[in-house]
């Protein structure tokens, strides 16, 4: 990004010095060029939030398979109570793992 700015800065003193010799088309392609970087850039940010939102999603997900084993494993059906606070409890915590990789997005 760093070498963008330079040659824009490039650019803009050749502007200044041509006048109306000047291509405009040089600062579009550039700008084509700001643009992809930005792209970029974003992207690795959006990756970096959902690598970030895996950890919970699979630490709920854990969560809510222990439970129903646990239910399972005591030799009768577990109460519809318990069953509701499991899947209360793993959505909320979904839901959390959610907003937190929803609430942060970058965007050019």
């Amino acid at each position: 990004m760093e070498a963008l700015f330079s040659q824009l800065s490039f650019l803009a003193d050749q502007a200044l010095l041509a006048g109306d010799d000047f291509d405009p088309s040089k600062i579009h392609d550039l700008l084509a060029l700001f643009e992809q970087e930005a792209y970029g850039s974003w992207a690795a940010a959006e990756a970096e939030l959902r690598k970030e939102a895996e950890f919970p999603m699979r630490e709920a997900e854990d969560y809510l398979h222990s439970l129903m084993e646990a239910a399972n494993k005591s030799g009768k059906p577990p109460s519809k109570t318990y069953t509701d606070a499991a899947m209360a409890s793993a959505v909320a915590a979904m839901k959390s793992a959610f907003a937190s990789s929803t609430k942060s997005k970058v965007h050019p």
